[in-house]
């Protein structure tokens, strides 16, 4: 397994990880990635147009034909 900075695999006698530690840093980027994951699924549950609708919408405002 390779090296990754600010990681560190606990492994049991029979060399299976059992453990994964990780420095304050990477941490909290870990967390903050997290974080941002779970606002990206809130804001794609918003209301949205399918792109059909949108279109005919769009083409109606601006006087624009398919």
């Amino acid at each position: 397994m390779s090296q990754i900075a600010g990681v560190k695999f606990i492994k049991n006698a029979s060399g299976k990880v059992t453990h994964v530690t990780l420095s304050k840093k990477h941490f909290a980027q870990l967390v903050e990635d997290l974080e941002d994951a779970v606002s990206l699924q809130k804001a794609r549950k918003g209301n949205t147009v399918p792109w059909e609708d949108a279109r005919k919408r769009i083409n109606k405002k601006f006087g624009f034909k398919d």
